[in-house]
C-alpha cells in the first residue's frame, strides 16, 4: 500500500477549495481515541478559507451525540447521522432525509434481545431507550457523551430510525444471522468499538455512503467533487464513491484496500496531515 501514502496528495492538481464537499467521519478519524477533536484540526478548519467547500459530519453517532465537536468549528451544521438514516441541520431543526426501520424488524430484534439477554439500544431521532441499562450500555453513553433512558419496550409508540447490539462479535454474528433468516429489507453495520462489537440494524438500502450522496444531491454536488474520511467497514461505501477517499492509518484493511489515499492514525492527526497536503 504504499503507493497509497498521503504524501502522493500534493502531486493531485485539485486544491482542498477547488472541492465543494468534504465528509467527515468522527470516532476513529475526526476524534482521537479519547473521542476528543484534536485543537490543532479545530485550530485548522476554523482558520483557513477553503472557499465554497461544505464540511460535514458523517458518522453513525445520533444528532445529540454531534453537538459537542460540531460547535468547536465553524462549519455546517448539517449532519449525516444514524450511519445515513438522517440528515439534518442541528442549528435550525430542519430535516432533509429521514428513514426507519420496520415495526416487525423492531419487534423481532426485541424478542432476540429478550431471549439471549444481549443489550440492545433503539436509536431514535434524538434519543436512546432501551429497557435495562447494562454496564455496556453506561460505558456507550458515558463514551459518546449522551443519556439512555431507560423504558418498558412494550409500550414504545416512536419511530426507531436504528436498533444497536451491543456485546461479542460470535454473538452478534448469530443475532445478525437469525435476523437475515426472517428478513431481507433492511440494512446493518458490524463494527469494532473500544470495549465492544456493535451491530447496528438499519433502514433498507441505508448507509453512510448514501447518507453522503443524499446530501450531494440536495446540493447540487457531483462525486467528483466529494472528498471523505473514515476509519471503519461504514465507510467503505462512502470513500468508493467519493472523488477523493482518504483512510485513515488505524483504519481496517478492507477500508485501506478501496481508499485512494492513506493517512496518519487518528491519534497522530492524520485528517490535519491531509487536509495541510490539499491546501
Amino acid at each position: 500500500m504504499q503507493n497509497k501514502k498521503i504524501g502522493q496528495l500534493l502531486s493531485l492538481k485539485k486544491r482542498l477549495s477547488d472541492f465543494k464537499l468534504l465528509a467527515l467521519d468522527m470516532d476513529g478519524t475526526s476524534l482521537d481515541s479519547d473521542g476528543k477533536l484534536p485543537i490543532e484540526l479545530i485550530n485548522f478548519i476554523n482558520s483557513e478559507n477553503f472557499g465554497n467547500l461544505v464540511i460535514v459530519f458523517a458518522t453513525g453517532r445520533m444528532p445529540l451525540a454531534v453537538y459537542n465537536p460540531l460547535k468547536m468549528l465553524n462549519i455546517s451544521k448539517v449532519v449525516i447521522s444514524h450511519n445515513g438514516a438522517v440528515i439534518s441541520n442541528l442549528e435550525n431543526g430542519n430535516c432533509y432525509y429521514e428513514n426507519y426501520v420496520p415495526s416487525e424488524i423492531v419487534q423481532f430484534s426485541i424478542n432476540l434481545h429478550k431471549q439471549f439477554q444481549i443489550p440492545l439500544h433503539l436509536n431514535l431521532t434524538n434519543k436512546v431507550i432501551t429497557d435495562k441499562i447494562t454496564l455496556t450500555s453506561k460505558i456507550y453513553a458515558k463514551h459518546l457523551g449522551i443519556e439512555i433512558k431507560q423504558v418498558d419496550l412494550s409500550t414504545m409508540k416512536e419511530n426507531v430510525i436504528s436498533l444497536l447490539f451491543l456485546s461479542k462479535k460470535s454473538e452478534l454474528d448469530s443475532i445478525l444471522k437469525q435476523i437475515k433468516n426472517r428478513f431481507k429489507n433492511f440494512s446493518y453495520v458490524l463494527i469494532p468499538d473500544k470495549n465492544f462489537w456493535l451491530l447496528q440494524i438499519l433502514p433498507k438500502n441505508t448507509s453512510k455512503g448514501g447518507g453522503v450522496f443524499q446530501l450531494a444531491k440536495i446540493l447540487n454536488i457531483s462525486k467528483e467533487d466529494i472528498i471523505s474520511f473514515g476509519d471503519s467497514y461504514n465507510d467503505v461505501e462512502m470513500l468508493r464513491n467519493s472523488g477523493i477517499g482518504i483512510a485513515m492509518g488505524n483504519s481496517c484493511e478492507e477500508l485501506k484496500d478501496i481508499a485512494d489515499y492513506i493517512t496518519l492514525s487518528n491519534d497522530d492527526n492524520g485528517v490535519l496531515k491531509a487536509l495541510q497536503n490539499l491546501l
